[in-house]
């Protein structure tokens, strides 16, 4: 090789010699790191939060919001269905009932959202467990519509509409 070919790849040769580098940086940096790996700390102390505990008062709070927040939902969404199933009645398949069926998608995912960023974890069991369910509930009924299986959509209604009944009792509500 002569002096004019290194001059004229002098560029090129440079780039190519420090790529050389750096990959053999990596590779003993990677052999460094897979003989002696790095340890975690051994004495790591994790604290439990202290409990929270609720007077009668915030309980009662609580519930009372939560419950609130259940029947502003649940009225959302059955406002919703009715309106969806009074367009699709006459035709199920025109372009306005497919609307109306993605805006009561829509409003449902919204409404389970709302409702799950609402409820209070203080409120007592017996309206949490219901309330969680229900949303489940209309989880499923939501995908089945998706998935146009009807039947399963049916089943989820009447699992979501048992669940709504102890809600309303324990609630006190209507």
């Amino acid at each position: 090789m002569t002096a004019y070919y290194w001059r004229r790849h002098r560029n090129g040769l440079i780039a190519a010699a420090v790529a050389c580098l750096v990959t053999i940086g990596a590779v003993l940096t990677t052999g460094s790191a897979l003989i002696r790996p790095i340890e975690p700390a051994r004495h790591s102390i994790v604290v439990a939060p202290p409990s929270l505990t609720h007077g009668n008062s915030d309980v009662e709070a609580d519930r009372g919001a939560t419950c609130a927040a259940w029947d502003q939902a649940a009225r959302t969404l059955a406002s919703t269905s009715k309106l969806r199933a009074a367009i699709a009645e006459a035709n199920g398949s025109s372009p306005e009932a497919r609307n109306a069926r993605t805006d009561e998608k829509r409003v449902g995912v919204s409404v389970l959202f709302y409702l799950r960023t609402k409820m209070e974890p203080s409120a007592p069991a017996v309206i949490l467990t219901p309330i969680k369910n229900w949303i489940a509930a209309q989880i499923d009924r939501l995908h089945a519509v998706n998935m146009r299986d009807w039947n399963a959509s049916n089943v989820a209604t009447d699992r979501a509409n048992e669940l709504a009944s102890k809600i309303v009792l324990e609630c006190g509500l209507r």
